[in-house]
């Protein structure tokens, strides 16, 4: 039911698309601005580094569901005086079939993608594994993902892992555009928490593409 870190993009109006994907099949309708009606199509899949057969751990809160199990050491650690295990201590699990963005941009002929945005409870990593060839070759310009400086789900990929993949690509960290400070305890109320995961951004390195066309120019002449 939530379109992750791309309202700006509602700006735009007419001149975006959006291809929205979603794990869960009993997952609320998202809700689109009327400015975009038309134009957000909603895949129902689940992404993940390469195609096969997952379990997918639907939480208690829904938003908090994963392809990765909570990581017990966090279960107690707050956020907004929220423990992590209320949030994300398992309800029940589903068996899923996942797909990587490569593939859905191959079977499915999507249009070329501009813009990526990553909300997948820590499987972000993962998602970027299996888009290297629509990030290599698609005129991707920005990347935002949510990213974990703490393993708060078990066996998740971290910002560290996410960073090697894009900067490989040509992308470049600008910073987070939001981020969470956690507390290792309810009772730990005063003064700044841990940096635990921030949505991160990452555009492309725009330098490349005046290069070739400076190599253009040349063989040109």
């Amino acid at each position: 039911g939530y379109i992750a870190s791309i309202a700006p993009l509602y700006a735009l109006g007419q001149n975006v698309e959006l291809t929205v994907v979603e794990a869960d099949p009993s997952a609320e309708p998202i809700q689109v601005p009327e400015s975009l009606s038309g134009r957000v199509w909603l895949l129902t899949c689940c992404l993940a580094g390469q195609a096969g057969p997952r379990r997918f751990y639907v939480t208690r809160n829904p938003q908090a569901s994963s392809l990765y199990p909570m990581n017990p050491r966090f279960a107690r650690w707050t956020y907004n005086s929220v423990p992590w295990e209320h949030e994300a201590a398992l309800d029940h699990h589903i068996d899923v079939v996942t797909t990587t963005i490569d593939i859905l941009r191959a079977e499915m002929q999507l249009q070329a993608l501009h813009f990526l945005s990553l909300d997948a409870q820590g499987a972000e990593y993962d998602i970027l594994l299996g888009a290297e060839n629509t990030l290599r070759l698609d005129p991707i310009i920005g990347v935002v993902a949510e990213a974990g400086l703490a393993e708060l789900y078990t066996g998740q990929g971290l910002f560290n892992q996410q960073l090697d993949i894009l900067l490989r690509e040509g992308f470049i960290f600008q910073g987070f555009l939001s981020s969470q400070e956690w507390r290792p305890d309810p009772r730990v109320g005063q003064g700044p928490g841990t940096l635990v995961v921030g949505d991160a951004v990452f555009l492309r390195d725009f330098t490349r593409f005046l290069r070739g066309s400076q190599d253009s120019k040349v063989e040109d002449m």
